[in-house]
C-alpha cells in the first residue's frame, strides 16, 4: 500500500478538503495543473494513440482527444461505475475516444473500489483480503 492510499492520509486529505485548505493554498502557490497539462500537450501529436488509464470523469481524455485530433485515438479506461457515468457523459460523443469500463493490471481478477469522497478522486482498489471500511 502506498502512502497516498493509506487510510490515515486519505482521512487527512478529506478533512483538509472539507476545511477548504486546498483552495486557500492555491491562492498563494502556483498552479501545478497548468505546467503538467502543457507537458502532456507537448508530448501528444496529431494521429497519436493515447491511453488514459484511470480516466476518472474525462478531464484529460477530452484534452487528449483535442490534441490527437480526428486521426488519433484515445482509449479511456475507467473501472469505477460512478465515474464511468460521468466519463461517458463528457466524452461519449467524441468520435476518437473509446471508453473501456475496466481497469488495467498484470492479473485477471475482480477488485472493489473504496472511497467516500464525492468527486471520487481518492478512490482506490482494495487489496486482497482487505476488509471494506464502514
Amino acid at each position: 500500500m502506498s502512502l497516498m492510499s493509506n487510510r490515515y492520509v486519505l482521512q487527512l486529505r478529506r478533512v483538509a478538503r472539507a476545511a477548504g485548505l486546498p483552495r486557500m493554498i492555491g491562492r498563494f502557490e502556483k498552479d501545478y495543473e497548468s505546467p503538467f497539462s502543457k507537458q502532456l500537450m507537448l508530448a501528444c501529436r496529431q494521429g497519436d494513440v493515447v491511453w488514459d488509464v484511470g480516466a476518472n470523469v474525462g478531464h484529460y481524455s477530452r484534452s487528449f482527444s483535442d490534441w490527437v485530433g480526428s486521426s488519433g485515438k484515445v482509449f479511456a479506461f475507467e473501472p469505477d461505475a460512478l465515474n464511468l457515468v460521468k466519463l461517458r457523459s463528457s466524452c461519449g460523443e467524441r468520435q476518437n475516444v473509446e471508453i473501456r469500463a475496466f481497469g488495467l493490471s498484470d492479473k485477471t481478477e475482480r477488485r472493489s473500489f473504496v472511497g467516500d469522497d464525492s468527486d471520487r478522486t481518492v478512490s482506490r482498489v482494495l487489496q486482497p483480503g482487505e476488509p471494506i471500511p464502514k
